[in-house]
């Protein structure tokens, strides 16, 4: 069950570096908490119950970042480029979680889904918004540029005749 709190503010993922679990020779500890949060998020979001999947189908090809702060565990869901071989990150691909320590998903964003409702009083600034890739270090999009107006044909000049 979803509950969907939206005064829960998720965090930002890609603010600081993450340690990055899975190095070769070296130890990681991860707690049953942080383990399950994990589980009951990548599990949501792609269930495991499908035989033969597409490559972006399977669990193995996104990555997962976990921030816990106090009783919640927040985890981002985003696509791993280099696991299915494409070059750009998706735009409306992988999702966030606020899961409970005790299991329950409190709420979550799936895709391009806007973590808050887009003011009426600044609707263009929303929807100006630059999309960047996870890596830190790249540079961002610009802003897409305005479709230019469709040409107009010459007034005949002539009452009730067609240009």
């Amino acid at each position: 069950m979803i509950e969907n709190d939206t005064s829960i503010a998720f965090p930002q993922f890609f603010a600081r570096p993450a340690v990055k679990v899975g190095g070769e020779s070296v130890p990681y500890e991860v707690d049953g908490v942080t383990l399950r949060a994990i589980m009951i998020a990548a599990n949501d979001f792609l269930p495991p119950d499908k035989k033969e999947k597409q490559c972006w189908d399977r669990q193995e090809a996104y990555q997962y970042r976990v921030i816990r702060q106090g009783d919640i565990l927040f985890v981002d869901i985003s696509e791993d480029i280099q696991y299915c071989g494409l070059k750009y990150v998706s735009v409306d691909s992988g999702a966030q979680y606020a899961i409970s320590s005790d299991g329950r998903i409190l709420r979550r964003l799936i895709g391009a889904e806007p973590e808050g409702p887009v003011s009426p009083a600044q609707p263009e600034a929303a929807s100006q918004k630059v999309l960047t890739a996870p890596d830190a270090g790249a540079d961002p999009m610009p802003p897409p540029m305005p479709e230019p107006a469709p040409p107009q044909a010459p007034d005949s000049g002539v009452p009730g005749t067609p240009p």
